[in-house]
This record gives structure tokens, sequence and C-alpha cells, in this order.
């Protein structure tokens, strides 16, 4: 099983994926572009939230950093 991410992983990336969103961290790390300002990121992170939480019965809660996707 993948864990989310709580926090922005430090990886050796090209610069234009800087501000893309911490999706999972362990066992490899997956980012995916999810807007260009913190907003679209939020409103993004909100609907993968609730489509896990749907789908998957996953319990996650947003992260207050805009490149991680959970808290918890």
């Amino acid at each position: 099983m993948a864990r989310p991410t709580n926090y922005k992983v430090q990886v050796r990336d090209l610069p234009q994926f800087d501000d893309w969103l911490h999706v999972i961290k362990d066992p490899i790390v997956v980012k995916v572009y999810a807007g260009s300002d913190e907003h679209q990121r939020a409103a993004f992170k909100d609907e993968l939230v609730n489509i896990l939480r749907r789908a998957f019965n996953v319990t996650l809660t947003c992260s207050f950093d805009s490149l991680a996707l959970s808290r918890n």
C-alpha cells in the first residue's frame, strides 16, 4: 500500500516540477500537476481527497501545505 505524503519530499527534479503536488511518498514519490496557484491546488486536493473517501473509504485530511496532500 502506498502512503499519502504529509510533507514536500526532497527529490532531485527539474525546476518546472517544483510546484507540483506531492501525493505519495512511500514506496515511491508521486507528484502531480494540481494547478498554478494555491487556490487551484487546494481545490484539486479537496476533490482528490473526496474521491478517495468515497471510492476507497480512505480517511484523509488535507494538508495546510499547498504542495502536500495529507495532514495525517
